[in-house]
């Protein structure tokens, strides 16, 4: 009676729980590069952005050499806006550094993450929102021929914090804590089915490791 019981609990708990999906024809997602689009993943979506990648560089001018593996990942989360999205995202490595300054090598095993941030993104200006992009069915010109359009991106904006631990080895001496980031992305999607992504990035603003980066990305869907 007792086992029949269980089943029937088990039974109830499953068939009341609805599962559902989302299907999109284009996943809007981050990589190649580390790029960031400029649009969210839409609301109520979460998606998760993984990547794994292998270590082997050699500096000829300070005399190291690194070999190891690291994975970098991004959670993403669309908020009831569609515009808005939160992140989470790092970069955790581990590796072997070596010193070759001296006759005999040192060798020191490193892990940490080098990267670990919080933060929400914002479309604050869509230029394909409410334009009719829809083919002419009277002309292939018309349908296949440059737009000028095409060269005003979308934009959005990042803001948010990192957060580094004590003693990292990839970070500046005396980097911890809490220090801010902000982004500008831009993407253009030209009609020929090339996406352009630009980023400009600052990282650990106000600290000694204040950091200003960009990336551009070119693909083809």
């Amino acid at each position: 009676m007792k086992k029949s019981l269980l089943i029937l609990i088990a039974f109830t708990f499953f068939i009341s729980n609805k599962i559902s999906a989302q299907y999109t024809e284009i996943i809007n997602s981050n990589r190649p590069g580390d790029s960031q689009s400029a649009f969210s993943v839409g609301s109520n979506v979460i998606q998760i952005e993984t990547g794994a990648y292998l270590l082997n560089e050699k500096h000829e001018l300070l005399d190291n050499k690194v070999k190891g593996m690291g994975l970098n990942f991004m959670l993403r989360y669309g908020l009831i806006l569609e515009e808005l999205e939160i992140q989470v995202s790092g970069i955790y490595q581990n590796d072997q550094f070596t010193d070759m300054r001296s006759t005999i090598d040192t060798k020191y095993n490193r892990s940490n993450f080098k990267k670990f941030k919080i933060g929400a993104k914002y479309l604050v200006y869509d230029p394909y929102k409410n334009r009719d992009d829809g083919p002419n069915l009277y002309s292939y010109w018309a349908n296949n021929k440059f737009k000028w359009n095409s060269l005003i991106p979308a934009v959005s904006v990042y803001a948010g914090i990192n957060i580094d631990g004590e003693n990292n080895p990839y970070t500046a001496p005396g980097i911890k804590g809490v220090s801010p980031i902000f982004t500008i992305a831009t993407q253009n999607n030209f009609s020929n089915n090339f996406v352009l992504i630009t980023n400009l990035i600052l990282e650990r603003i106000g600290t000694d490791q204040n950091d200003f980066e960009y990336i551009t990305t070119l693909t083809y869907a």
